[in-house]
């Protein structure tokens, strides 16, 4: 069958992903590992490293808004490591975007 605009398993459209990672000073952190992923059955949209700005992006199928939890980690040797980052998003007709501040943790050890 040909896909219409009246079949609910057809994309409407495409909608962009754009994650910003910082650290607490607001300083862009470059390859940091960004993950995002449906609530609804943890199918993986994106996993990418952030590039020089900090920045991660991805464009995906749009239909209708789509509930995703995001990861956000940065494995870093030397002397500034960061506290994980999980947190949750809606994807919608305008894309999703977001600003995920690292923390520095102060437990781990070089």
């Amino acid at each position: 069958t040909d896909a219409t605009s009246q079949d609910t398993n057809y994309p409407l459209d495409l909608s962009s992903i754009s994650i910003a990672v910082q650290d607490a000073s607001s300083s862009p952190v470059q390859n940091a590992r960004v993950a995002v992923y449906k609530i609804s059955d943890n199918t993986e949209l994106m996993n990418s490293l952030t590039d020089v700005n900090g920045l991660a992006e991805a464009v995906v199928s749009y239909s209708s808004d789509i509930p995703v939890y995001i990861r956000v980690r940065k494995s870093s040797t030397g002397t500034t490591r960061y506290v994980n980052n999980n947190s949750v998003g809606t994807i919608t007709s305008i894309g999703l975007t977001s600003t995920i501040v690292l923390l520095s943790d102060a437990v781990a050890t070089p």
